[in-house]
């Protein structure tokens, strides 16, 4: 499917909304969620539309990706 938005505010409340779902319809069928997210700046919009959302995050068990190998605060 294919979405159109006009800001990246719009687009971010709508792939949160995505996932939210996606979440939710996995605990309800599994008791739990998966969710792997990178970091940066790119995601930020996104990251607090979700966090606004009603999921059971207790059900959801996060997992923090990167392509680079090294510490969470290196530069």
């Amino acid at each position: 499917m294919i979405r159109l938005a006009t800001t990246a505010r719009e687009y971010a409340q709508e792939c949160a909304m995505a996932i939210a779902g996606w979440l939710n319809r996995a605990i309800l069928s599994r008791g739990r969620a998966f969710l792997a997210v990178s970091g940066g700046a790119t995601p930020r919009l996104m990251f607090e539309s979700l966090a606004g959302m009603s999921v059971n995050w207790r059900r959801v068990h996060l997992f923090f990706v990167d392509e680079r190998c090294v510490p969470p605060r290196d530069e």
